[in-house]
């Protein structure tokens, strides 16, 4: 007979592990600019043994991070949408939005002008958030990090024709973090109300900063 208290700490101790191989493959990124498939495929997995979805689904938002910023942009959709699939209906709207807002980001550098429904949706889900009890770990994502980071990716389209932007095709990594384990602007006097318009605005304001 499995003692509950010793799979309880078992399951503590993996996603502890989870989380630190993803704060080293963060680190890794930070300092060598790489993107650390091994270490996060460490993370994806512990999460997994510890039977914590919505930990496995940040690992895999940190990762597509990683990926989109170092060109890997078809890798870095997949990864986020596998991990915004995980835990559709079954976690809460802030790690929701965390997902939905990396696929955003991936399909802004690909010039997908879907990366719009993913910021506002993202917007919408945040509206929801504060009514919800989240992972100790998702605190940090708000409206202001949305927001922030949707900008740079799109601070010079005004609209949802965006161009074409030349990408690697997607490598066996996509494959491996799908198949890996882990259960028109408005006028100036209007308010803005989505986050290309909101984006906008900010550029107008204060003209369009390096990407």
């Amino acid at each position: 007979m499995v003692d509950v208290h010793d799979h309880w700490q078992g399951s503590r101790l993996y996603a502890a592990a989870a989380d630190l191989a993803r704060q080293r493959a963060a680190a890794l990124f930070d300092v060598e600019g790489e993107c650390a498939d091994g270490a996060y495929d460490t993370a994806l997995r512990a999460a997994d043994i510890a039977g914590d979805t919505a930990l496995g689904a940040n690992v895999l938002a940190f990762w597509s991070a990683a990926a989109y910023n170092t060109g890997r942009l078809h890798d870095a959709v997949a990864m986020a949408s596998t991990g915004l699939t995980a835990v559709r209906g079954s976690s809460t709207p802030r790690v929701e939005a965390l997902l939905t807002s990396r696929r955003g980001r991936a399909r802004a550098h690909l010039g997908d002008p879907a990366c719009w429904a993913d910021f506002d949706r993202a917007e919408d889900l945040l509206a929801q958030a504060d009514s919800h009890e989240d992972p100790d770990w998702a605190y940090w994502f708000d409206t202001a990090e949305l927001l922030g980071p949707a900008h740079p990716a799109t601070a010079t389209w005004t609209s949802r024709d965006l161009p074409p932007t030349p990408s690697p095709r997607p490598t066996p990594c996509s494959t491996q973090a799908a198949s890996a384990p882990t259960r028109c602007t408005s006028p100036a006097t209007q308010t803005p109300t989505s986050s290309r318009e909101r984006s906008n605005a900010h550029v107008r304001q204060q003209g369009t900063p390096s990407t």
